[in-house]
């Protein structure tokens, strides 16, 4: 068949906006079909989620083996992690309330990034929940694979910058952020050796949670997940050898451990109350039928 041909399929329109955009040869979109048909297509959501360490661990793995396969400098290696989390909140949110989740849309990565208007300029946003025309959901995804210290106070900084200008106009939403890394942050030199090892310090991030509800112009949630990997287990994606087999043994290992999640900063507590409140600004301050017949909230 002819790429014309093949794009005339119905399985052809089940595949994800990314898809029909780019300009896959003939070969490419033939596998793309094939995938779709057996249920293995990339970037689909799935019909039910556990919302369990288990899918976040199988997320991170993909993550990490597109990290060592195409670098640390290409966006590709945050595609499934922005994902798997558009997808755990359209399933969340739909437990909560499937009135709502019908008129729910959420924006990510590697389909479409939303530009959500804030108070001092737009700003592209990681995931974006959207209610209707109302942009009501924010969330942020870091993932620190190396080099955390001399950058730890950036990122603490951009989140603060972030909070302040999305998170109350021109309408309130619900600000979740996201930083997942290594219990071992490994330090590269220049030569892409590592040095040492380093570790998330989440001292001002406890303190920053205890002004929320002081401060409206804070994140709503942070959470902070590790892998706990050995400590000399990683290595630079300059230094793997390309070969997928290699790569996916190296991931293996590194990930063959668990994932530690707490609270206050656990990734299915937080979120749960993110869902939640977003159900729950819907209810309030866009949806006149529900704020008079509010949905009783299903809890994990």
């Amino acid at each position: 068949m002819t790429l014309t041909q093949l794009r005339a399929t119905d399985t052809y329109k089940l595949l994800p906006g990314y898809m029909h955009k780019s300009k896959m040869k003939r070969e490419e979109l033939i596998q793309a079909l094939t995938d779709a048909n057996n249920g293995n297509l990339p970037f689909v959501c799935k019909e039910t989620y556990a919302l369990t360490n288990d899918e976040l661990k199988d997320t991170l793995k993909k993550t990490l083996i597109e990290y060592y396969k195409h670098g640390a400098r290409s966006s590709k290696k945050l595609d499934n992690l922005h994902f798997f989390i558009n997808c755990i909140i359209r399933f969340r949110i739909n437990q909560i309330s499937p009135t709502i989740a019908k008129h729910i849309k959420i924006y990510s990565q590697p389909d479409k990034e939303m530009n959500v208007q804030g108070l001092l300029y737009g700003k592209d946003v990681d995931i974006t929940v959207r209610y209707k025309t109302h942009d009501i959901g924010l969330v942020s995804v870091k993932f620190i694979m190396s080099n955390y210290a001399q950058n730890a106070n950036n990122y603490f900084e951009n989140l603060i910058g972030d909070a302040v200008n999305l998170k109350t106009y021109p309408m309130p939403r619900v600000f979740w952020y996201n930083m997942l890394s290594f219990q071992n942050i490994p330090y590269y030199d220049k030569t892409h050796v590592q040095k040492r090892t380093e570790h998330i310090q989440v001292k001002k991030y406890k303190q920053l949670m205890q002004l929320k509800s002081t401060y409206k112009n804070l994140p709503d949630y942070i959470s902070i997940t590790y892998i706990q990997n050995p400590v000399n287990i990683l290595q630079h994606p300059n230094k793997v050898e390309k070969s997928p087999t290699k790569i996916e043994d190296l991931v293996n290992n590194i990930i063959e451990n668990e994932i530690k999640t707490e609270a206050p900063f656990d990734f299915w507590q937080n979120l749960n109350q993110f869902c939640n409140r977003v159900v729950s600004v819907i209810q309030t301050h866009y949806d006149k039928e529900s704020s008079r017949h509010r949905l009783p909230m299903k809890s994990i």
